[in-house]
């Protein structure tokens, strides 16, 4: 059985690598890792990756099976160019998805299986699936990118009480206000927690100035370090997890770390919309005055542990393709409010341009 990995981005690449660690270890495959249009590097003998761009998809008819890990166009492109051969294309998301994000579902309706984040993810998708006239082609499969072979129990850890890691989330960034707000909150964070020992892990994807400048005045404080990687010392070891919104918070819930976002007022409506009601938030900013206390309902239903196995040889290859030849603001608007009835607070989309080009654009490559 030869399967393929497909990534883009960092994020991309981690939610594929613990995928194939599972997937393997259960089938003996030959699993390769293929970035495409990728600029992230990740060099290791024993994960060579291979690089092509989309003009070189074709190649991808050697596999049996190619599990990608791709935006909504890379996906479709992938799956026009292996549409008439035997392989079969699985879609896993590299991170939490919000609900807000529909077409981050849609555009996954001609995969010949999606494998879905959670309980709440699965069940938005078939209402999508039924209000769009699409065959279910998901499974529930829980978070791609989280070890299930790692243990949830605190004792497992060496943790030291005074060990920080700060995860950068940078795309969540977008106005100048929000920055002045971000740097003013990790300043207080960092001043009144003397005796903790932070490590700012950065984002490579984020060069503008702003983060260049940030991280070299975080560094002048005497207990912060900046860093690229995290070595698993580093995540094992600390006992904090903070970030605006990174899904390494839901990472540390899992693995019995005290995980925080930084500032509420920070988030953008996609991050409000998953992190929503679950009291993972930091209240005020000595570290150790905080008590992490999760929402149990919000995390049986939006945070699930991967299966560590999974059926592949059921799958069917999908020949039937949902297409949209009508893709107009109007349809997609009664599509929101047929979906409004099942799922109320996406009401929130209706007036939003930027979604509904979104949902559009989604549609638009399902038809590649």
């Amino acid at each position: 059985m030869k399967i393929a990995f497909l990534f883009k981005r960092d994020s991309h690449f981690k939610a594929v690598k613990s995928t194939a660690l599972r997937i393997c270890a259960q089938y003996s495959c030959e699993s390769t890792f293929i970035g495409v249009d990728s600029q992230f590097v990740f060099d290791d003998e024993i994960y060579p990756v291979i690089y092509i761009d989309k003009e070189r998809l074709n190649v991808l008819s050697e596999y049996d099976y190619v599990i990608a890990c791709l935006g909504g166009y890379l996906l479709n492109r992938v799956i026009s160019i292996l549409r008439d051969t035997s392989t079969k294309v699985i879609s896993i998301f590299p991170g939490i998805v919000s609900h807000y994000q529909l077409d981050a579902f849609i555009s996954r309706l001609n995969a010949d299986q999606v494998w879905l984040n959670s309980r709440s993810d699965s069940l938005l998708y078939s209402k999508i699936c039924k209000l769009l006239n699409s065959p279910n082609n998901s499974i529930l499969y829980g978070m791609s990118w989280l070890d299930s072979n790692k243990t949830i129990n605190k004792s497992a850890f060496q943790v030291d009480e005074n060990q920080a890691i700060i995860f950068e989330q940078t795309e969540i960034l977008s106005s100048n206000s929000i920055r002045k707000r971000f740097l003013s909150t990790l300043e207080k964070i960092l001043i009144l927690n003397p005796k903790i020992k932070f490590k700012y892990k950065i984002r490579n994807n984020a060069t503008d100035d702003y983060f260049l400048q940030l991280r070299e005045y975080v560094a002048q404080f005497e207990n912060v370090e900046v860093i690229e990687e995290l070595a698993h010392n580093d995540t094992a070891q600390a006992k904090y997890y903070l970030s605006i919104s990174s899904s390494a918070l839901i990472e540390g819930v899992i693995y019995g770390k005290s995980s925080y976002m930084i500032d509420k007022g920070l988030l953008d409506i996609d991050s409000k919309e998953f992190y929503n009601n679950s009291n993972i938030e930091l209240i005020g900013f000595d570290l150790k005055s905080n008590s992490m206390c999760i929402s149990e309902a919000w995390f049986k239903k939006r945070v699930l542990l991967p299966i560590n196995n999974v059926d592949l040889l059921s799958i069917h290859k999908n020949r039937v393709f949902t297409v949209f030849k009508n893709r107009s603001y109007n349809l997609i608007r009664l599509f929101l409010i047929k979906l409004t009835f099942f799922y109320p607070k996406t009401a929130n989309l209706f007036f939003k341009k930027n979604k509904i080009t979104a949902i559009q654009k989604s549609l638009e490559y399902l038809s590649m």
